[in-house]
């Protein structure tokens, strides 16, 4: 008998060339598929070539994949067919019920982003939300895709809004309620390819650290102008921000962002257990990364430098190295985010782009880009492929290795 799925057990099983399953000791029939890709999925076996896929390790926990496994397996005790809840009625339904009723349900089970994946969705159902989802075609779906390129709105735009209606569609042929490979032959734009990377020149890092450094200096003079006036009504004082490393948050999160890369949901869901100052090293688990893989990220000394700092004012006992109120999760940086950049009089700049920075300036300091994919946590080597014009002499260095054979 193997032993126990656990969270830790789950969570250490390393990829491999083919996918391969684990079984749990206790719970017959409840398993884990590890795919090449790092992707792990629960499953529940319920009779011979009968499954049913659980959800997705990192959005799923093991003892609530094991709970959902033990109920389909009582179903089947009962004479029941766990997978008839699964079938959905063909031609009966429009897209956007299909969506609502069915869709959005197993997203929210199954993906780690299923609040954006979902917002998406909606804004792009309105078009096809009263389709019947039989006469749903790829002839449909070109026609308006080129209304919104005429339109003006991105190719890269464009491909992201079909893709999430992409992964409906296949989903309601895989569960009988449409034909199956409806979009198949729906190619995408390849965008990926239609422009550079943006990152911070020169001038526009030495502008938005200037502006960091002004924002906390007015935020330092507004709470001594309010001490002021609390000691003059003998109120109690709020702690001085002058003896503290930082006002709050926002300068230490952009300056770790630029030296590690990190996806803002990584950096908002950065705990204390995760970082190792003497080791300099800051690990992001897999069930943090969007790829579902762990990996390390070495910290250099200003990245250090801020997290030794900011350590050292923040609670003990905190969990999140960036909590937000009431010691949650952050959800948002956007307004202060947007007023440091309009100080700093830096447009079209999104917090991903601080990402881009990080790799960009990797590449133009000549780090080979497999490196750099493996800071990135990219498992696709294409997407790190976008710096490569940032670093022309690596292929300059790799002929001049000739001559000196």
């Amino acid at each position: 008998m193997g032993s126990n799925l656990t969270e830790t057990s789950v969570e250490r099983m390393k990829p491999d060339d083919r996918p391969y399953e684990v079984r749990d000791g206790r719970l017959k029939g409840f398993l884990v598929r590890v795919q090449p890709t790092g992707a792990k999925n629960f499953y529940c076996e319920y009779g011979r070539g009968k499954r049913e896929k659980l959800g997705r390790f990192g959005v799923m926990g093991t003892h609530e994949a094991r709970t959902a496994a033990a109920k389909l397996l009582r179903q089947r005790d009962c004479g029941e067919d766990p997978s008839a809840a699964r079938v959905v009625p063909k031609s009966m339904l429009t897209l956007g019920e299909f969506v609502s009723e069915h869709y959005e349900p197993w997203v929210r089970q199954n993906h780690h982003a299923a609040d954006a994946t979902l917002y998406r969705l909606r804004s792009t159902l309105s078009a096809f939300r009263d389709l019947k989802l039989d006469k749903i075609s790829v002839g449909e779906i070109e026609k308006w895709r080129t209304q919104r390129l005429r339109s003006g709105i991105a190719a890269a735009t464009v491909d992201r809004d079909i893709n999430v209606l992409r992964g409906a569609i296949t989903r309601a042929g895989e569960w009988g309620a449409m034909p199956k490979g409806t979009l198949e032959n729906l190619k995408q734009l390849n965008a990926a390819d239609e422009g550079s990377p943006r990152y911070f020149s020169d001038d526009e890092e030495k502008r938005l650290r200037a502006a960091l450094e002004a924002r906390e200096e007015l935020m330092r003079a507004r709470r001594e102008s309010g001490n002021e006036w609390r000691l003059e009504r003998a109120y109690e004082c709020k702690p001085d921000l002058r003896a503290l490393p930082f006002a709050d948050h926002l300068k230490p999160m952009v300056i770790l962002s630029m030296h590690t890369g990190l996806r803002r949901g990584e950096l908002f869901k950065l705990s204390w257990r995760e970082v190792n100052l003497e080791q300099k090293v800051l690990t992001v688990r897999s069930l943090s990364s969007k790829a579902k893989r762990r990996r390390d990220i070495y910290l250099n000394s200003e990245a250090v430098g801020i997290l030794t700092s900011w350590r050292k004012m923040t609670d003990r006992a905190a969990e999140l190295v960036f909590p937000g109120e009431n010691g949650n999760e952050l959800t948002d940086l956007k307004r202060s985010w947007g007023k440091l950049l309009k100080d700093a009089e830096i447009s079209d700049f999104r917090w991903h782009d601080l990402r881009h920075h990080f790799a960009s300036k990797l590449a133009m300091a000549g780090v080979d880009l497999n490196t750099i994919r493996e800071l990135l946590g990219h498992s696709d080597y294409k997407m790190t492929l976008r710096y490569a014009h940032l670093a022309p002499n690596h292929k300059r260095k790799a002929v001049d290795m000739l001559c000196a054979a």
